[in-house]
């Protein structure tokens, strides 16, 4: 996966993991996907997730308003997760926090 130009550095919240940056850079490259189509994506690039942990994860950005989940099942980055992802947002432990 192209690491993205930053306009600021990404501070994590204790809440995240490790594959959050993953699939917020994935969606905000590759537009809405559902999980299944992560899965298999992030598989083509030798990078293995199981499909219970991907949508724990996504459940959790969702949580922290960072992606949302359309009625179809699919998911898509939200405004926050584009700021989160310029170094403009920093995600707190109980909702989305402020703006840096």
């Amino acid at each position: 996966m192209t690491d993205l130009v930053q306009t600021g550095v990404r501070r994590h919240a204790d809440w995240m993991a490790q594959p959050d940056d993953r699939l917020l850079e994935h969606l905000l490259l590759e537009g809405v996907r559902r999980r299944f189509q992560l899965r298999e994506e992030f598989a083509e690039r030798d990078l293995h997730y199981p499909d219970k942990y991907l949508e724990f994860r996504l459940e959790k950005l969702r949580e922290y308003g960072l992606v949302s989940r359309r009625q179809n099942g699919a998911y898509a980055i939200t405004d926050d997760g584009r700021a989160y992802l310029a170094g403009e947002l920093v995600p707190d432990g109980e909702s989305v926090g402020s703006r840096a």
